[in-house]
């Protein structure tokens, strides 16, 4: 995890090619807000993040297995989002290491064609 200093600096970087005017206001920016809406808020007002800050979408899932969610919960999660679970827990069905999630995948009401494919990191 990177720590909110360096973000700053990334933040401060950033401003320096995009928006030089808005460097004064990095600091308090980290005070008032999350990391998580700095970067909603980036992205929308620009259309791109700095370098540093692009987003895996399987970040959210893996954070969820560090606080000890179940397998089974996350690949819920992930298929609710519309996030293909075969990135984070196998490339193909019968990868899958719980017997749970084998089942889970294989079930007819998991339209595949409507999951976003991810690439294993």
């Amino acid at each position: 995890m990177v720590s909110l200093t360096k973000r700053r600096e990334q933040l401060k970087k950033f401003y320096e090619k995009h928006d030089s005017g808005r460097i004064k206001n990095v600091d308090p920016i980290f005070v008032r807000w999350s990391y998580e809406e700095i970067l909603a808020a980036v992205k929308a007002k620009y259309g791109i993040l700095p370098e540093e800050w692009v987003i895996d979408p399987l970040d959210k899932y893996r954070e969820m297995v560090k606080m000890g969610q179940s397998e089974k919960k996350v690949y819920k999660a992930m298929v609710t989002d519309g996030v293909d679970p075969a990135g984070m827990f196998g490339e193909k069905e019968g990868s899958f290491k719980s017997p749970a999630l084998k089942k889970l995948h294989s079930k007819k009401n998991v339209k595949k064609s409507t999951l976003t494919r991810t690439s294993k990191r």
